[in-house]
């Protein structure tokens, strides 16, 4: 099974798993470290060059369709994503 990624902005104090926040808060800095313009495997290679390098797809949907849907299953089954 592949790694998946997932990258949401929230804070320290929103994280069900607060024992997980130091690996999230570094891969948020690699993250916000993202020029303008790169592409989606090229983003995935700032936070590990093997995600670059197996990178398959980037699947979005915006934060109001996502809290709307409930989860990012519904909201790919009302084709938000």
């Amino acid at each position: 099974m592949k790694p998946v990624i997932s990258v949401a902005n929230v804070t320290e104090s929103d994280l069900a798993e607060p024992d997980i926040n130091p690996r999230v808060i570094e891969v948020a800095k690699a993250a916000s470290d993202l020029q303008y313009g790169v592409t989606a495997p090229q983003a995935a290679g700032v936070i590990h060059s093997d995600f670059q390098k197996g990178f398959i797809r980037v699947e979005t949907v915006s934060y109001d369709d996502f809290v709307a849907a409930g989860s990012l299953g519904v909201a790919r089954e009302k084709g938000l994503c």
